[in-house]
């Protein structure tokens, strides 16, 4: 168990996570943008800087 959480749930969680991160993703709306002052990030550029926290269950 990671975190209290059942190994099969977090081995679906992952599977997901890995099929989420092959997707194209929308492109970033220009009201963010100014928000932000910069291109916001993906999720798949996030989940990429957190995969080692995910796969550790963090």
């Amino acid at each position: 168990m990671a975190n209290g959480l059942p190994e099969p749930f977090v081995t679906a969680m992952m599977a997901r996570f890995a099929a989420h991160r092959t997707q194209p993703q929308f492109p970033a709306t220009p009201e963010l943008e100014k928000i932000l002052g910069r291109p916001p990030r993906t999720f798949a550029e996030w989940a990429t800087d957190h995969v080692t926290g995910f796969e550790a269950g963090a």
